[in-house]
């Protein structure tokens, strides 16, 4: 009987305290689950529970597993040689295996930093089943299509193919959340200071069909998505069996089938099915009109954030967004009108982008009647079409950017037309403007979804003004 240990790699900063529940981790465990029947399953989260290094190889010798899997946001990066090397000291037999959005995005040298045996890129259900399955087995790796994995000499190798991915989304299994306590994290900071309550992350539909040469690649650019019927199922599971106030949908696109989210609200509707949810990111602001408002209002829709980037046209076809920025503050107006707590996304220092045209998205989200907003400036990626740009054009700056900022929306870093004291100097008017201007002071007081909660919001807001004040 195979046992697998997953770790979720990281701790959180005091400019980036958010702390969520280790979605991807959960989904693997309850596939495998269904997968490989008989398994033994243990999670732990770095970032909830603040164990230290010594900690985490404490335990994970203690439960012996089989195959190590560990998840890993870029910033945080940086703790994975070092924990590797303990685990692979404490546990020789064992099969290390690292994923997640870090190792998506910088595929093979993401395996050359540290001494892990394999490494997934992307959607991660069936390849790490065929893994466990492999390791159960006695098998190596080779036979697994389009993996990362390191030979008996140490040789890093990548399998011909593609990685798998699941097709029918209704087909997987709920979310493994028996494995974590929930209550650790509804006492947590969570995405832009909402509220402290139980509640679960889900994601109901992966992919997205736009091609934003800055955005990622982890589950493709095709849309696939579960049905109104299964979320509504998810939903009703955690609110009658999980007891949670709130669910948060961390898809690339929710709203990308407006037909699929006005049929989610009347089967909410129809079963009372009482639930907050929140959107921290994944909703296209020109996909919006008022019915589907509307309809995400009735099933419980209380934060959203929808992104800009640009108020630009020039910048909006370069960057491949295509988001009208009239459709966008229309999208906005309509949000604010029914009380939905928004915020913004916007971007400055794309290539080739001139002052004036930084200068028209400050000022877009500045008039907007967004609640809160994030000014950050482009950074490229690998793995993404921004990132060849950028190595083109500006190779020594990419060769020497160090990812593991704690705070991407404080990192200096510029590929535009505008000199980098400019560009800065601008990002911080921005900030300064935004949240010092006194009718969305008043706005947010009017809007935030739990009041008594609302100090909690301030230290956020206060940090945005420092940032726009340059401490």
């Amino acid at each position: 009987m195979n046992s697998v240990l997953l770790i979720a790699v990281g701790y959180p900063t005091i400019r980036v305290p958010d702390v969520s529940p280790p979605l991807g981790l959960l989904c693997l465990a309850s596939y495998l689950r269904r997968e490989t029947p008989g398994v033994r399953l243990a999670v732990i989260d770095q970032r909830a529970t603040r164990v230290t290094e010594d900690e985490i190889v404490r335990q994970a010798a203690a439960f012996k597993p089989d195959v190590v899997g560990l998840s890993v946001l870029t910033p945080s990066a940086y703790l994975l040689p070092s924990l590797i090397e303990e685990l692979n000291r404490a546990l020789p037999e064992a099969l290390v295996v690292v994923g997640g959005p870090h190792v998506s995005s910088f595929g093979q040298s993401a395996l050359e930093e540290c001494r892990a045996d394999a490494a997934v890129m992307g959607e991660g259900e069936v390849v790490f089943a065929q893994i466990v399955r492999a390791r159960n087995c006695r098998n190596d790796l080779a036979g697994i299509p389009g993996l990362l994995w390191r030979d008996g000499d140490g040789n890093i190798r990548q399998n011909q193919g593609l990685q798998p991915s699941v097709e029918d989304l209704d087909s997987l299994p709920f979310p493994a959340y028996d494995l974590i306590d929930l209550d650790v994290y509804s006492v947590q900071p969570r995405n832009n200071r909402l509220p402290l309550r139980r509640y679960i992350s889900l994601f109901t539909s992966r992919g997205c069909p736009y091609r934003c040469t800055f955005c990622h690649h982890i589950f493709g650019k095709k849309f696939r998505a579960q049905s109104a019927a299964k979320v509504a199922e998810d939903i009703e599971y955690a609110v009658r069996s999980l007891h949670v106030r709130d669910v948060e949908i961390l898809d690339d696109i929710f709203n990308c089938d407006p037909k699929r989210v006005i049929e989610l609200s009347e089967i909410l509707k129809r079963r009372g099915i009482k639930v907050g949810l929140a959107f921290p990111n994944g909703i296209r602001a020109d996909k919006l009109d008022s019915v589907t408002v509307e309809a995400l209002v009735e099933a419980g829709m209380y934060y959203t954030a929808i992104a800009l980037e640009s108020a630009s046209p020039r910048i909006q076809a370069t960057i491949h967004k295509s988001l009208d920025a009239d459709d966008f503050f229309s999208a906005c107006d309509l949000l604010t009108a029914r009380k939905v707590f928004t915020h913004g996304f916007a971007m400055l220092g794309f290539p080739t982008e001139t002052e004036k045209e930084m200068q028209l998205t400050i000022n877009a989200m500045i008039d907007s009647k967004l609640h809160s907003a994030s000014f950050s400036t482009v950074l490229p990626f690998p793995n993404t079409e921004i990132y060849e740009y950028a190595l083109l054009h500006f190779p020594e700056k990419v060769k020497s950017l160090k990812y593991d900022a704690v705070d991407y929306s404080c990192l200096r870093f510029n590929i535009s037309e505008v000199p980098d004291d400019r560009l800065f100097s601008l990002q911080r008017e921005a900030w300064r403007r935004f949240y010092l201007k006194p009718s969305r002071m008043l706005r947010i007081l009017r809007d935030y979804p739990d009041r008594a909660h609302l100090p909690r919001y301030f230290p956020m807001y206060l940090a945005r003004i420092c940032k726009g004040l340059g401490q």
